[in-house]
């Protein structure tokens, strides 16, 4: 069997209004994007906390960016 793949958007015009909207959505919806990060963090050896863990913590925290 033959197989293929293709976008529609390869068929219209940039500017009709179906791809207007599609860029705005594109851009709008910024989450469609996330991806979930699991950060594993441990002391190090002869350790029992991380030094510094918060202030790393707030810094990922702005990552988030909003």
């Amino acid at each position: 069997s033959l197989e293929t793949e293709f976008d529609l958007a390869d068929f219209l015009d940039e500017d009709m209004e179906v791809m207007e909207v599609r860029t705005e959505l594109e851009t709008s919806y910024d989450a469609a994007g996330w991806k979930v990060v699991y950060l594993l963090m441990e002391p190090e050896e002869n350790r029992s906390t991380i030094p510094m863990d918060a202030v790393m913590l707030d810094q990922l925290r702005l990552l988030h960016g909003d």
